[in-house]
């Protein structure tokens, strides 16, 4: 009996050599792969973003690659129009994110000064207690309210931790519940 338990544990430890080799060289042709697709994908925006002048144009063989005339004032997101319209509608996933790019980040949100005017630290005692014993939440990051938190209302009356609405308004310019938006 022990001599076959001998056997069969090294008859297991060999396939799970075998498993473990297996699973390894599975994974290198993975990375391998996904290496490749990736030195694809930036070889070709290499490609396409060398194919744009100095003055935002796109060469012949960029505008057959986005399938556009050789209109300079078509689809392709490199020639902007001169009178700054830009259908998005019409655009494709990845020319949208190259035009994002283009265009770089642009703050949406609200000045510092201007979330210190509009939020209005309103909430009183008796309605703090309210809110901590009715479990209500904040819309944001949904913790419940505590009595020792510090709370800020928007003009248009909703609760929030006066942390979380500060962040919010940086990059937003609305309310997050009701979308109301401050100027």
């Amino acid at each position: 009996m022990a001599r076959e338990w001998q056997n069969m544990e090294e008859h297991c430890q060999f396939s799970l050599s075998d498993d473990e080799n297996m699973a390894k060289a599975l994974q290198e042709q993975e990375y391998t792969a996904n290496d490749v697709a990736l030195t694809d994908d930036i070889d070709q925006l290499t490609y396409q973003f060398q194919d744009v002048g100095v003055n935002g144009s796109t060469s012949q063989r960029q505008q057959g690659h986005v399938g556009s005339s050789s209109n300079a004032s078509s689809h392709s997101i490199h020639a902007l129009p001169s009178d700054g319209d830009i259908d998005t509608d019409t655009m494709s996933y990845e020319e949208l994110n190259q035009l994002g790019e283009s265009i770089g980040s642009v703050n949406k949100g609200l000045s510092e000064r201007r979330i210190d005017q509009i939020l209005a630290p309103k909430i009183n005692k008796s309605r703090m207690k309210t809110l901590v014993s009715e479990k209500t939440e904040c819309p944001i990051c949904f913790i419940g309210f505590k009595e020792k938190d510090t709370l800020s209302t928007l003009p248009c009356d909703h609760i929030y931790h006066k942390e979380c609405i500060t962040l919010w308004l940086q990059d937003n310019k609305t309310c997050c519940v009701c979308t109301r938006e401050f100027n």
